[in-house]
């Protein structure tokens, strides 16, 4: 199977990996990026995964589209792909 090498991009409190990361992985699935990010960034798992699944409240998107409205964790991933990750947010200022 042919390497395949991304680019995942970090938001807010997901940086500490750095802004761009670039990956590569044997594979095709979205699952399988994440697994070679995981493999250098074990630290991020615990806080993306639940059990074998991203938590809910994060964003996940591939080339901008997002990946609930593509196959999840089965979407296929091409060589060059760009995967966007946003952790949850919160707060702001309030109107009166």
């Amino acid at each position: 199977m042919k390497v395949k090498k991304v680019k995942f991009k970090f938001f807010a409190t997901l940086q500490e990996a750095g802004k761009e990361v670039d990956v590569e992985f044997k594979g095709s699935t979205l699952k399988d990026a994440f697994e070679a990010l995981f493999s250098a960034y074990p630290t991020l798992r615990e806080r993306i995964m639940e059990d074998d699944r991203i938590k809910d409240f994060y964003k996940v998107f591939v080339n901008g589209r997002d990946v609930h409205h593509l196959r999840g964790f089965e979407t296929e991933i091409k060589d060059g792909d760009v995967i966007a990750v946003f952790p949850p947010v919160a707060g702001g200022i309030g109107f009166v």
